[in-house]
């Protein structure tokens, strides 16, 4: 076995069980996805400096050993419906806010750096994808940004937006974000929080891969 192949974890209680980087909750098929859509190794390391060049190196390798085990067969609707990505129509003012980020502060210090005194503003992508397998609610809407989950859609909306995915025949939707907060000064300390571009009702634009969906949502 590729000895690259012992960085990739799959463990069903991170991201659902999909293969990650080690450590990480970063997708093996984002890094892959980014890499055919003409990203750089240089362009990924610094999107996601908790990366290393033989992260990148593992994740090529997981792709081909997946591919040597590949065996054909026909994708069943639900499948192409899972794997097709769409654009969340914003409104430009990253108002629009999430929930339970306070159980994911060391993922959002990670990706948006170490505390200060002047906190944080910092404008990312979001993807939200459905959680049906959540224990605790089955229309339940996962945020993850650049892979790792940061908190949820409130219940009052989720329900809305899973309607918006069935309707536009995707599995999960990407839009502009933004990282607040998390600032330290002194013994006051702020946490980290994030602000979309959505609005209600939700409206999706086009289906496509997530890596161009991200794209879009950047723009």
């Amino acid at each position: 076995m590729n000895p690259l192949l012992e960085r990739i974890s799959i463990n069903p209680a991170v991201c659902g069980g999909k293969p990650c980087i080690k450590g990480t909750r970063i997708w093996v098929s984002l890094i892959l996805d980014f890499l055919a859509g003409g990203e750089t190794e240089t362009e990924l390391l610094a999107k996601y400096p908790q990366l290393g060049h033989d992260d990148i190196r593992a994740a090529i390798a997981y792709g081909a050993e997946a591919a040597r085990e590949f065996v054909p067969s026909v994708l069943t609707s639900s499948a192409i419906h899972d794997s097709v990505c769409s654009v969340i129509v914003g409104d430009g003012e990253f108002k629009f806010p999430i929930v339970g980020e306070s159980h994911y502060q060391a993922a959002l210090e990670k990706i948006a750096g170490k505390r200060s005194e002047e906190g944080t503003d910092l404008q990312c992508c979001a993807v939200l994808t459905a959680e049906p397998d959540n224990p605790y609610d089955k229309n339940a809407v996962a945020i993850l940004i650049g892979g790792t989950k940061v908190g949820y859609l409130s219940r009052d909306v989720a329900g809305d937006f899973r309607s918006a995915l069935e309707h536009a025949g995707v599995g999960r939707a990407a839009c502009a974000a933004v990282i607040v907060g998390g600032w330290k000064r002194g013994s006051d300390v702020g946490y980290f929080g994030v602000r979309l571009n959505a609005r209600m009702p939700f409206k999706l634009q086009g289906a496509m891969s997530e890596t161009e969906a991200l794209k879009q949502a950047a723009n």
